[in-house]
């Protein structure tokens, strides 16, 4: 199982928790950070956005949750921060932030884990996803299989 799996379903989960992408900082009135490139291993690009009051807030309230925090839990808080007829930008405001990539989903497993697929499973299973934590073990279990196959199974004649 690759990285990219594990931060496509966990950036597919709207209440799975996420954190500030790499070097986040404030320079001259304008946010920078570096994002991955999609379909590029290890390649970065340099991220430069204006900032604003509700930017700065979303910045500071994601780093004082090192575990990470829920798009869900940030657009709520913001909300309650913004007057009332203003409140629904909270929601495109942090959806602007995912699309761009300076929250990205905390991966749910360790990349170097030594048992990626079960801890996986144990993962989605504890957090109430056990129809895809069975899933996942079906496909583990077939793919481990593989290995039982003779090493150049007979062709049909």
């Amino acid at each position: 199982m690759s990285r990219l799996v594990a931060a496509v379903l966990a950036g597919s989960l709207f209440d799975h928790p996420h954190r500030l992408a790499a070097d986040v900082h404030e320079v001259d009135g304008r946010l920078r950070f570096r994002r991955d490139v999609p379909g590029c291993a290890g390649v970065e690009e340099d991220v430069e956005l204006a900032t604003s009051p509700a930017l700065r807030f979303l910045v500071g309230l994601t780093a004082a949750n090192p575990k990470g925090i829920s798009p869900a839990e940030l657009a709520s808080v913001l909300a309650t921060r913004l007057p009332d007829e203003e409140s629904e930008r909270a929601h495109s405001s942090v959806a602007l932030l995912l699309n761009i990539r300076l929250l990205v989903p905390v991966l749910p497993v360790h990349p170097q884990h030594p048992a990626p697929c079960l801890a996986l499973a144990g993962w989605l299973r504890d957090t109430g996803r056990g129809h895809l934590a069975d899933r996942l073990l079906a496909i583990h279990r077939d793919t481990a299989a593989f290995a039982d196959l003779p090493r150049r199974p007979g062709r049909p004649r």
